[in-house]
């Protein structure tokens, strides 16, 4: 039976119900740790990628893991996600059923946010060339469930209008050969983001125009993730730092070389791999226009 219940994100644990002579505590371990008393009414925030809730007891013999711990499915509660965590110190003849602590958790964390500093990078996907060509934004499902594949990200107006006071230009729209460079799929000015489960990151970019001397140190951008649970924005720094993602250079011929191997030179430029979930993407919006067009897909 679980002792334990892994969690993602930020949930604020509060002790609702206490039905048992021992005294309990909650622990924490994992990417947040931390003790909780086992009293009704206490109540603490734990945020992390990953991290893990016990219960234990103590009978007067020291503290120890209590035997059950089961967490129900997240419910919506007043708009916000939250859960039951219930427990059961010691099973006893005629007494199985846990409630010796009851926990309450509640979801207040955001759905994502911008991980380190937007960057603004050129050819190559690298920070620092004098053709500055995309913006490059890390994004971290800071949530408890992983993103859909409705998931894109934007930049708002208002972040438009800040980044071109510092002489940024966002595109409205993009090129066919940006899309490939990127692996990205756009839908509108929006961009698609991959499938990111709890606590994990990817790089989306968005075309744009600058003068290599502007970089937009410090100002404050707006983006915008729209998906199933609605939209959420969310401000980051612009500032100098190094690139998100790291590419090996290439050369005149479009060869990467690396080690001791004998190569011929290719005859087509390098085109960027899809990011993780794109294909699967694809065939889940196919599937649904099929569904909405009675089996036809539209052209």
């Amino acid at each position: 039976m679980a002792r334990s219940v892994v969690l993602h994100g930020s949930w604020r644990v509060t002790v609702v119900r206490k039905d048992s002579d021992w005294a309990q505590r909650i622990v924490v371990t994992g990417a947040v740790s931390g003790v909780v008393p086992g009293v009704v009414g206490a109540s603490e925030t734990m945020s992390g990628d990953r991290w893990c809730l016990a219960v234990e007891h103590d009978f007067g013999g020291g503290w120890q893991a209590s035997e059950y711990v089961h967490a129900d499915p997240v419910k919506d509660r007043d708009g916000r996600a939250s859960r039951i965590v219930a427990s059961k110190d010691h099973y006893w003849p005629g007494d199985s059923h846990p409630d010796d602590l009851v926990l309450l958790l509640d979801h207040v964390g955001g759905t994502f946010e911008v991980a380190g500093l937007p960057l603004l990078v050129g050819d190559g996907l690298r920070e620092g060339t004098q053709d500055v060509r995309f913006l490059a934004v890390t994004v971290r499902n800071s949530g408890w469930r992983p993103f859909g594949y409705d998931a894109v990200l934007d930049v708002s107006d208002a972040g438009r209008d800040t980044l071109a006071r510092s002489g940024v230009v966002v595109e409205e729209t993009w090129k066919p050969e940006a899309l490939r460079e990127t692996g990205q799929e756009a839908y509108g000015r929006a961009v698609g983001v991959p499938p990111l489960g709890p606590g994990e990151h990817g790089v989306v970019y968005f075309p744009v125009h600058a003068d290599p001397a502007l970089r937009a140190d410090g100002a404050d951008v707006e983006f915008v993730l729209t998906g199933a649970g609605g939209r959420e924005r969310q401000v980051a720094r612009m500032a100098g730092g190094p690139p998100p993602v790291q590419r090996p250079a290439v050369t005149s011929s479009g060869l990467i070389v690396c080690g001791d191997v004998s190569v011929h030179a290719s005859t087509r430029p390098p085109v960027a791999s899809p990011p993780p979930g794109t294909a699967a993407r694809r065939e889940a919006r196919a599937s649904d226009a099929s569904v909405a067009s009675g089996g036809h897909i539209p052209h």
